[in-house]
């Protein structure tokens, strides 16, 4: 026999939507039904369900993603060398734009390429080059006796 949940008391239910960003802009109707809510930032008016305010996913927009740091050309260059190319042209300063390269093995018949910094850091490698440890899949077979 399971017991039934208990409805939150209304004051946890406050202290946990304002601890998320938001005040309630409309009657609270239940843990798992949408409510309006107004986010105590921006102002912007929101529905929004309390279980996904508990599990850290309804976020207002502004919030959505913490901002990433901007790569800087030196940062850059160094990411482009340990994947075995050099650059061409400045960096474009931003890791989704293609940057012109070319590998750095004399004769590398692969030749200028364009490839942006988001490729290079999930493993893009010149053809003849080996991919780096971290990406080559372990074999768990054990050897036979």
């Amino acid at each position: 026999m399971s017991a039934t949940p208990t409805p939150a008391v209304p004051q946890d239910v406050l202290a946990e939507l304002r601890s998320a960003g938001y005040a309630p802009a409309g009657p609270f109707p239940g843990a798992s039904r949408p409510w309006d809510v107004r986010c105590l930032v921006c102002g912007g008016l929101r529905r929004v369900v309390l279980s996904q305010i508990r599990a850290g996913k309804r976020r207002c927009r502004h919030r959505a993603r913490p901002p990433r740091p901007p790569v800087s050309h030196g940062q850059a260059v160094k990411e482009l060398k340990a994947a075995g190319f050099r650059h061409l042209e400045p960096y474009p300063g931003n890791v989704t734009v293609p940057w012109r390269v070319r590998c750095t093995s004399p004769g590398c018949p692969a030749g200028e390429r364009n490839i942006p910094l988001t490729e290079i850091r999930r493993g893009t490698r010149c053809a003849h080059r080996p991919r780096p440890p971290a990406l080559i899949p372990l074999c768990r077979a054990r050897p036979r006796a």
